[in-house]
C-alpha cells in the first residue's frame, strides 16, 4: 500500500503553484500561512456558536479566505479578481445588515464569558494578524501580486468578527 506522507521537498521549502522551490520564510507563505490560521480559528468559532446563520456566514468567510490564499499563491483564473471583489461585495452587504441590528457596547468589551466568546476574540485577533502579513506582502516587490479587494476583506472581515463578539457579548449580558 502507497505511503499516504505528502512529498518530501528539501527542508524549509515549498512550492507555489507556479514556483518550485520556494523558501517557507518567503513574505507569501507567511501571509498565505497566517490568513490560513485565520480560516482554522473561524473553524473554531463555529464550533462554538449557536446561531446557524452565523455558522454559515463565518463558512463562506473560510470560502473567501481560501479564494486569497490561492492568489497569493499564483492561482489566477480568468474569473479570480471578479470572484474577490464578489466575495468583498458579500461580506460588506453582510457587515451592513449586522450594523444595523447589534447595539454597539459603548466601552471596551472583555470576552471570554462564553466559549464562543473566546473564539470569535481569538479570531478577529487572527485575521488581524493575517491582514498585516498581507499589507507587508503587499508594500514589498509582492504589490501586484496582493490585490486590493484581499486587503479589503481581511479588514472588513476582523470588523464582521468584532460584530459578532459584541452581538454574542450582548446576548449574553441580556441573560
Amino acid at each position: 500500500m502507497p505511503s499516504r506522507r505528502p512529498l518530501v521537498r528539501k527542508p524549509g521549502y515549498t512550492s507555489l503553484i507556479h514556483e518550485e522551490n520556494v523558501s517557507k520564510a518567503d513574505p507569501r507563505l507567511r501571509a498565505i500561512g497566517a490568513i490560513d490560521e485565520a480560516s482554522a480559528s473561524l473553524s473554531l468559532a463555529k464550533a462554538f456558536l449557536s446561531g446557524e446563520p452565523e455558522k454559515a456566514a463565518l463558512g463562506t468567510c473560510q470560502e473567501h479566505l481560501a479564494l486569497v490564499m490561492a492568489g497569493l499563491a499564483g492561482w489566477k483564473q480568468t474569473d479570480y479578481h471578479e470572484n474577490l471583489a464578489q466575495a468583498l461585495a458579500w461580506l460588506e452587504a453582510f457587515l451592513t445588515e449586522l450594523e444595523q441590528s447589534v447595539e454597539q457596547p459603548g466601552k471596551f468589551l472583555h470576552p471570554g464569558q462564553t466559549p464562543a466568546e473566546g473564539a470569535l476574540d481569538l479570531a478577529r485577533a487572527v485575521v488581524r494578524r493575517a491582514e498585516r502579513e498581507t499589507v507587508e506582502l503587499a508594500q514589498l516587490s509582492f504589490g501586484d501580486e496582493v490585490p486590493d479587494d484581499a486587503l479589503t476583506y481581511l479588514n472588513r472581515l476582523s470588523s464582521l468578527l468584532f460584530l459578532l463578539l459584541t452581538a454574542q457579548s450582548n446576548e449574553e449580558r441580556s441573560i
